[in-house]
């Protein structure tokens, strides 16, 4: 979550595996198509995540954290992780 919020992601999550354990074995398919089809986002839906996410890093940009917040958001991708060196 980008607001660092995560309890509600994990409780959604949890949710949503459920539901995708019990339509799996309705459907008799494999629980992870079942959860990956249950978290996909359309296009139209992404737009949107991607527009809300350029508006949180504006809204921070007088206090110049938005290259920070945008630097990390890359760094575990791309780096598998987050660097520690600022931390210590």
């Amino acid at each position: 979550n980008m607001i660092g919020e995560g309890m509600s992601c994990a409780l959604h999550s949890g949710a949503i595996s459920g539901e995708a354990v019990v339509e799996a074995r309705l459907r008799n398919r494999p629980v992870q198509e079942m959860y990956r089809q249950m978290i996909a986002l359309s296009w139209r839906d992404r737009t949107k995540v991607l527009r809300d996410m350029w508006r949180f890093v504006v809204l921070y940009k007088e206090f110049n954290w938005g290259r920070q917040i945008v630097r990390a958001a890359l760094e575990r991708p791309w780096l598998g992780g987050y660097s520690m060196q600022r931390w210590r």
